[in-house]
C-alpha cells in the first residue's frame, strides 16, 4: 500500500480541520449556566457603558461618563446581548467568536510565513486547542481577542508587501490601518504593535 499517496489526498492535511475541535473546545469551557455570571470588572464596565451607549444615553458607566475603555468591545458587547436577551450569553458567544476569528488569522499568517501546508496544519492545531486559549475565553476581559485579531489581520495584509511580492500596496495599507485602528479601539495598548507594523511597512518600501 502506497501510503504516501495516502497522506497527499485532499483533505488528509487540510488546516480546516481543527477548526471544529476548536470551536468545541471553547464553547465547552464557557459556563452555559451559572447562577452568578462569571464576567470580570473590565466585561461588567464594557456592558454598562455599551447599553447606555445603546441605550442612547451616551457613552457612560454609573451615571458618569466613560473616560478610560475605548467604545468598539462596549458597543459590540451590548448589542449583542441585546439581540440574544442574555449578558452572559452574550460575553461567551464574543469571546468564542473572536478567539477563533484569532485561530483562523494564526493560521492565514502562517500560511502566508512558510507556504508549506505541513507547518501550516500544526499551526492550525496549536492555535485551535491551545490551553492558553482556555484563559482567554474562560477569564479574559473581551477585548484580548479582538485586539489580537485586529493586529493579526493587519500583518497577514502588509506581509505581501514586506516580502514585496504585490505592486498593489494601497489597499493593503489601507486595509492594514484600519485594522490596527480597530485593535486600538479594543485596546488602546496594542498602538505599540500597530507602530511597529507602520515602520515596517515604511522600511520595506525604501
Amino acid at each position: 500500500m502506497d501510503y504516501s499517496r495516502r497522506l497527499r489526498k485532499p483533505g488528509r492535511r487540510s488546516p480546516r480541520r481543527p477548526l471544529p475541535a476548536g470551536w468545541a473546545w471553547r464553547w465547552n469551557i464557557t459556563p452555559a449556566h451559572s447562577p452568578i455570571p462569571p464576567l470580570v470588572p473590565d466585561t461588567l464596565a464594557y456592558l454598562q457603558s455599551g447599553e447606555s451607549l445603546v441605550a442612547g444615553d451616551g457613552f457612560a458607566r454609573l451615571g458618569r461618563p466613560e473616560l478610560h475603555f475605548p467604545p468598539a468591545v462596549p458597543v459590540g458587547l451590548a448589542s449583542l446581548a441585546d439581540l440574544l436577551g442574555s449578558e452572559l450569553a452574550a460575553v461567551r458567544a464574543w469571546n468564542v467568536a473572536w478567539n477563533l476569528a484569532v485561530a483562523l488569522l494564526v493560521v492565514a499568517l502562517a500560511h502566508r510565513f512558510w507556504g508549506d501546508q505541513r507547518r501550516t496544519v500544526i499551526a492550525a492545531w496549536l492555535a485551535a486547542v491551545a490551553p492558553g486559549a482556555a484563559m482567554i475565553v474562560k477569564s479574559g476581559g473581551a477585548s484580548e481577542a479582538p485586539a489580537t485579531a485586529g493586529l493579526l489581520l493587519a500583518l497577514v495584509l502588509v506581509h505581501p508587501l514586506l516580502q514585496r511580492s504585490t505592486a498593489r500596496s494601497w489597499p493593503l495599507v489601507g486595509g492594514a490601518a484600519l485594522a490596527c485602528g480597530f485593535a486600538y479601539l479594543c485596546r488602546p495598548e496594542t498602538l505599540l504593535g500597530s507602530i511597529f507594523i507602520g515602520a515596517a511597512v515604511l522600511g520595506s518600501a525604501r
